[in-house]
């Protein structure tokens, strides 16, 4: 059975694919990282792997970041020292509903500046790398 995707949740992808990556800033070659652990704080249940969770709970990845997060598992990959949101209460999941919020308002710009001073800021808090590359 074919799952019908809705305007929002359209409309959710399409700004994902125009920010750069949380974990690098790079923009270009991004996928949508769904956050499938559970978060009792934000009511957010823990999906399988043959259902995706909702499209509120996705994150921007370039497509190597996508594949680590895949392969080293989502739970040891959002909690790497090089991982910029590590720093925020609740990590992955404040950053998605952050996301939603410059959703809202059609704010590519101001999503795209916040990822990136994020970055910048876990760069200078950190000796070790977090982006690989420029934007």
């Amino acid at each position: 059975m074919t799952r019908r995707i809705g305007l929002e949740e359209k409309a959710r992808y399409a700004f994902i694919h125009e920010l750069p990556c949380v974990a690098t800033g790079i923009l270009g070659h991004i996928q949508v990282a769904h956050i499938r652990g559970p978060d009792a704080l934000f009511g957010k249940k823990e999906t399988g792997m043959a259902r995706k969770p909702h499209w509120t709970w996705t994150l921007p990845l370039r497509q190597e970041e996508h594949a680590r997060q895949h392969q080293c598992g989502e739970a040891k990959y959002w909690t790497w020292p090089r991982y910029p949101w590590r720093d925020i209460t609740r990590g992955p999941m404040a950053a998605a509903l952050l996301l939603e919020g410059f959703r809202a308002m059609d704010d590519v710009d101001g999503a795209c500046a916040w990822i990136w001073a994020r970055i910048e800021a876990a760069c200078a808090d950190t000796e070790g790398p977090h982006s690989r590359g420029s934007r």
